[in-house]
């Protein structure tokens, strides 16, 4: 049978606990850099070459059909800079509706052996529905950053862990197609 002093410190330590997970969930849990919400890392990536990883890199931005803006080659590596977005939805009554755009910044860098990426920029886009039902963009927006939407905060903040979500995920894709192995077939025809 636990005494006061035990119930005291479990009751000290769950309220602790609960405090931080509830201020994780308000802010969606986004990376905040000098005011600006940023997913970056720099991945290891054993015995890859450069070449294989861009090519790797290239794919992937094309499976997720992202803008490719710049791309340049330097001393063994590329750098890729692309633009994306993604959409994010309102929970209505009986389903969901766009309630806009996240758009957001991509910079990858590979070099022999390892690979840098950095998710940022994200810009949130308003939508409304038109006169015809249709979801259309009103021009509006809003940086993702912004953690306060007077009216609209519970919207905002799934919002916002959903584009957090949706990041991590990017990103675990994202890995997966950099280090990627080559082909038998690959190392076959290099070496011909």
């Amino acid at each position: 049978m636990p005494n006061r002093t035990q119930i005291g410190f479990i009751a000290a330590l769950m309220l602790l606990l609960g405090s931080s997970v509830a201020a994780r969930a308000q802010d969606g849990g986004l990376p905040l850099q000098a005011g600006e919400v940023v997913f970056e890392d720099v991945v290891a990536a054993d015995s890859l070459l450069a070449d294989l990883l861009c090519g790797n890199a290239h794919r992937w931005l094309a499976a997720h059909k992202m803008h490719l803006t710049a791309d340049s080659t330097n001393n063994g590596g590329c750098q890729l800079y692309a633009t994306g977005e993604m959409p994010v939805y309102a929970q209505g009554y009986m389903s969901q509706h766009l309630n806009g755009v996240v758009r957001y910044r991509l910079r990858l860098e590979t070099k022999a052996g390892k690979f840098r990426y950095r998710f940022d920029g994200f810009v949130f886009h308003y939508y409304h529905e038109n006169r015809n039902y249709q979801q259309v963009p009103t021009g509006k927006t809003k940086p993702l950053a912004e953690t306060k939407a007077p009216g609209w905060q519970k919207t905002w903040d799934y919002n916002r862990s959903t584009v957090r979500r949706n990041v991590e995920n990017l990103v675990a894709g994202l890995k997966k197609q950099l280090l990627q192995p080559p082909t038998a077939e690959k190392v076959a025809s290099r070496r011909w």
